[in-house]
């Protein structure tokens, strides 16, 4: 079941990075034409953008054991007090 639902949100997920895409073409056409002000086509831009990165940091954790949870610990080397006050932050 969890399977599922993670396919149909990449399913999801891609059908939007496509309408994006299209919508940015669009836009860019009423641009070249002079129908919308640049403010509005890098916004659009930004938006479609954020999604790809969104999606590339997705995929990045889609292995089988990245969705569980972890514990750091960082501890101060051979670097004197100022390693331990870098640790400490």
């Amino acid at each position: 079941m969890r399977e599922l639902r993670s396919t149909k949100q990449w399913i999801t997920d891609y059908e939007k990075a496509t309408l994006l895409v299209e919508e940015l073409e669009v836009l860019l056409d009423f641009f070249k034409s002079d129908e919308i002000e640049e403010a509005e086509l890098k916004h659009h831009f930004e938006v479609t953008i954020n999604h790809f990165e969104e999606l590339e940091f997705k995929n990045m954790l889609s292995d089988e054991g990245d969705n569980l949870s972890a514990v750091i610990q960082v501890t101060a080397g051979a670097g004197g007090t100022e390693s331990c006050d870098w640790a400490a932050m």
